[in-house]
């Protein structure tokens, strides 16, 4: 087959890299017994390995939240951890967190436990650390990797991430892109770009390089709760139409079959809006399945909950994940999540808000 024919994700599937809701319906089984109203296991599993980080980004979410800064997970418990999911058919983990994840020192043997699992595997991170061992590995065994650019400078990198490492990162990326076409591997390599004032200047350049990089895609995204890092900021909407105005030009010019600019337009045009879905909406969570693991081995309801005790379900230093998800703690978590809606948009909204109309669908959608 030529390669004009074949299917190209990158035109077909606009949402390929993205929160899509419809991602749901690779797990018919799982989700056969969500709607009979059984409690299934977690689809996927965010977890950090360690909240230890080499970076200041001035829009860090840690920031609001009190979250030792010093925390790692013990082999022992990650290995526990692993034969958990493996067990509970958990079918992804993303190996994100509250730090950098590659400064943990099981970091290579952690994501070859999982390949061997048989688990996909999400990264991210900020590119400080991309050697060559660590670049293999993620090429090895890492289903999507993305990496927190923000910057197209030395000085804004600076401004963003408080240290000025971006070539080194660059030269990062490109070894990862090497080794994915020396390997003809299907991973999935991409960059980040949280747009603030500090460099809302390169928002232009920053694709360019991203792309001159030789990566899939590149995310785009503004500072989100924009108001708790820029108080101050006069006129913050205008500011926020004319960023979104910006990059929906960048992506008209920059984007093509080989180059994807995934933009959370979402989250710029609902704080342009001034208005707040899911709290108008008033829709309790329905995406009980993506636990979050800290460093610090506590789970919690979902990653956009840590730090809130009225979310804990439990500690991975004391119990296994299996116990967790059955005990009566994690009963009192989804009690509590029933009668309290959230009341922000967050990374699950598209899939929460899909999930209640399959339960509760008006007449209309008796017409296809």
């Amino acid at each position: 087959m030529s390669s004009s024919n074949k299917c190209n994700p990158h035109k077909k599937f606009r949402t390929y890299w993205s929160a899509n809701p419809f991602k749901i319906y690779s797990h018919i089984p799982k989700l056969y017994d969500w709607y009979m109203n059984k409690d299934i296991y977690p689809i996927s599993i965010e977890i950090g390995l360690t909240s230890n980080c080499n970076h200041n980004c001035c829009w860090c979410s840690i920031k609001p939240k009190e979250i030792d800064r010093k925390s790692y997970l013990q082999k022992d418990v990650i290995e526990r951890f692993v034969s958990s999911i493996s067990e509970m058919d958990v079918r992804s983990v993303v190996v994100s967190g509250s730090g950098e994840q590659t400064l943990h020192p099981d970091f290579i043997d952690f994501l070859e436990q999982l390949n061997r699992a048989g688990i996909f595997i999400g990264l991210n991170t900020n590119g400080s650390r991309l050697s060559d061992d660590i670049c293999r590995i993620i090429v090895e065994t890492v289903t999507w990797v993305r990496v927190s650019l923000d910057a197209s400078s030395e000085a804004v990198r600076k401004k963003v991430h408080g240290v000025a490492d971006l070539n080194k990162t660059v030269e990062g990326i490109k070894r990862l892109v090497a080794l994915k076409n020396e390997r003809d591997s299907r991973i999935s390599i991409g960059t980040q770009m949280v747009i603030c004032p500090e460099n809302e200047m390169e928002i232009e350049s920053c694709v360019e390089l991203s792309k001159s990089a030789g990566v899939d895609y590149q995310q785009i995204k503004p500072t989100i709760p924009f108001d708790y890092y820029y108080p101050d900021l006069k006129d913050s909407k205008q500011i926020m139409a004319g960023w979104l105005e910006r990059v929906q030009a960048v992506v008209n010019n920059l984007q093509d079959n080989g180059f994807m600019i995934n933009v959370r337009f979402d989250q710029f045009q609902n704080y342009i809006d001034g208005i707040d879905l899911r709290q108008k909406a008033s829709l309790p969570c329905l995406t009980t399945f993506s636990p979050y693991v800290e460093a610090d081995g506590r789970v919690w309801y979902c990653v956009d909950k840590k730090g809130n005790l009225n979310y804990l379900l439990g500690d991975l230093n004391s119990s296994n994940l299996m116990d967790i998800w059955h005990s009566k703690r994690r009963a009192e978590v989804l009690e509590y999540v029933h009668n309290n809606p959230c009341g922000h948009i967050c990374r699950n909204s598209p899939l929460n808000e899909f999930l209640w109309d399959m339960k509760n669908p008006t007449p209309f959608y008796s017409f296809l």
